[in-house]
């Protein structure tokens, strides 16, 4: 028959014990259970999961967000590309006569390179020490730095943009030359509908975030494992509760000796929860 859990009543002479002695109890059977103390470290390791891999998602949703609006994207989560005029266009009018202040081609390059080096830092920090995230983390790595494997160095280098530590560098005194040269080559580059980098860059990124990509997939997944421990967990405490609340009702009905429990009711001496338990 199931005991239902409930704390024992006060000691009838007047003492208040057995309240105090099952919370002590309670909590001495919580810390030392082998069973839930497993449980613990293993939600403590998906809590660290589940929190690393939330900061992976801001810093991939940000990028997102600059690449999505470099390439005349809209911003929104799973949106996917828009088609309002790029922000790389060198067409202040769209008329293809007109060109944008060079300055502010500059400014988009700029913010290109340092949104590509800041998610690239974020991941790597992430990274550190080989986590369980590890595979999830790397394989967002590679589909990011894939794009711009497959871009045309040479063309990035006459830009002034080159690879360094991981890192992109860029070399501004050659991009304005570039852009003074041939203001059409950085809006090809970086922002040709359908294979542009920023685009293509924003897409990849909202293909590991999407439902069915590798980063939803994993969230998911771990999210789920932390919501079973915990109702594990909650079951298992709930089972010990009642254990040391039975435990403390017996050894309340002992001191007065009405207990007959292992014969306590004819021993003369002071009974102590001690010897009950030994």
């Amino acid at each position: 028959m199931k005991i239902p859990f409930s704390s024992p009543a006060l000691d009838p002479r007047g003492t208040n014990a057995p309240t105090g002695l099952y919370t002590t109890l309670t909590k001495s059977m919580l810390t030392k259970n082998p069973g839930l103390q497993n449980i613990e470290a293993r939600l403590q390791r998906d809590g660290a999961r589940l929190s690393d891999l939330g900061k992976m998602a801001i810093a991939l949703d940000q990028f997102r967000e600059s690449m999505s609006t470099l390439s005349g994207g809209k911003p929104s989560a799973g949106a996917g590309i828009g088609s309002k005029p790029a922000t790389f266009s060198p067409n202040a009018t769209g008329d293809g006569k007109v060109p944008r202040d060079a300055s502010a081609i500059v400014k988009d390059v700029k913010d290109f390179v340092s949104a590509f080096n800041t998610l690239k830092d974020k991941l790597r920090e992430l990274n550190t020490g080989g986590g369980a995230n590890g595979a999830t983390i790397t394989r967002v790595q590679e589909q990011v730095s894939n794009v711009l494997r497959g871009a045309n160095t040479d063309a990035l280098a006459e830009i002034g943009i080159a690879r360094g530590d991981k890192l992109l560098v860029l070399d501004e005194a050659k991009l304005r030359a570039s852009i003074a040269a041939e203001p059409d080559k950085v809006s090809r580059l970086f922002g040709s509908p359908g294979n542009g980098l920023a685009e293509q860059l924003a897409s990849k990124v909202t293909l590991q975030m999407a439902k069915g990509g590798m980063l939803a997939t994993q969230t998911a997944a771990v999210r789920g494992e932390v919501n079973k421990l915990t109702a594990s967990k909650t079951q298992m405490t709930e089972a010990i509760s009642r254990q040391a609340s039975v435990l403390v009702q017996q050894y309340a009905q002992a001191r007065m000796g009405s207990s007959t429990m292992f014969g306590l009711s004819d021993n003369p001496k002071p009974v102590s929860l001690f010897d009950m338990l030994g």
